[in-house]
């Protein structure tokens, strides 16, 4: 290329250079400092989640043994529950064969279906759900018992008194079971076949007096707190028999 053309292209060069918006860079600088402030926030942010989630694994791992130690006792209770059951379901058939003659019903004193909650040691590894509603069982137990005696002392009785002494024995295993399982599935542990089976049991005779009540239009007695149950269940009234009165109750 011949000098004068290098000059011509220089110039031109120069007018577009010269044409062109000149940078500020001080807008440039600002704009890096935004976007690595943002990307430090991020950085932050993330950091501080991973480190939470580490922290919350942890406690979930620590509070495991804790939680896992509630469903054992809440499972116990479910077989206690089911045992009781059995014997209240015997002792109405001993009162069966002494009407019809055919033997003498043995009326001894047995052990009372009790829930301790002094068993569960580490509350604080239970959720609020959890822990109002395992404190509400010996409530509920007492509540049920009173009541079941106030109907001896008034209209039923010694195998209607049994037969709702057993209806007491399935509710409150079953809500037991129920409340096993939910703790169960918090830590990811699965039940034993003996509380599975348990679990089954009591479910069974659950529903076998669901079907029962139903079918009679409310005439066989429950318990308060099963009726009300039932009744949940059924999103309506359903169950149409009224939960009878106790005097010595409301006294």
């Amino acid at each position: 290329m011949a000098a004068s053309e290098v000059a011509v292209a220089a110039s031109e060069v120069a007018k577009v250079v010269a044409q062109a918006p000149a940078v500020n860079w001080w807008v440039v600088g600002a704009s890096s400092a935004v976007i690595g402030a943002a990307v430090n926030a991020l950085t932050s942010v993330v950091t501080q989640h991973l480190a939470w989630r580490r922290e919350r694994a942890k406690l979930a791992e620590q509070r495991a043994p804790a939680q896992l130690e509630a469903a054992l006792m809440l499972e116990a209770f479910a077989r206690r529950a089911a045992g009781y059951f059995d014997m209240t379901e015997e002792l109405v058939g001993m009162i069966t064969d002494e009407e019809s003659g055919e033997g003498e019903a043995h009326r001894s004193k047995f052990t009372p279906l009790e829930f301790d909650p002094s068993l569960i040691k580490d509350w604080s590894a239970l959720t609020p759900g959890l822990i109002s509603q395992c404190r509400e069982l010996p409530l509920a137990l007492e509540a049920s018992s009173a009541w079941v005696s106030a109907a001896y002392d008034e209209w039923a009785d010694a195998d209607d008194a049994y037969q709702l002494d057993g209806q007491r024995a399935i509710l409150y295993g079953l809500v037991a079971s129920e409340l096993a399982k939910k703790i169960r599935r918090m830590i990811d542990v699965p039940a034993s076949d003996l509380s599975i089976d348990c679990y089954r049991r009591l479910r069974t005779e659950y529903e076998k007096l669901k079907v029962r009540y139903i079918g009679s239009d409310g005439a066989i007695e429950l318990i308060p707190d099963l009726k009300a149950r039932m009744m949940r269940e059924f999103g309506f009234d359903a169950i149409t028999g009224p939960v009878r009165p106790l005097a010595s109750l409301q006294r």
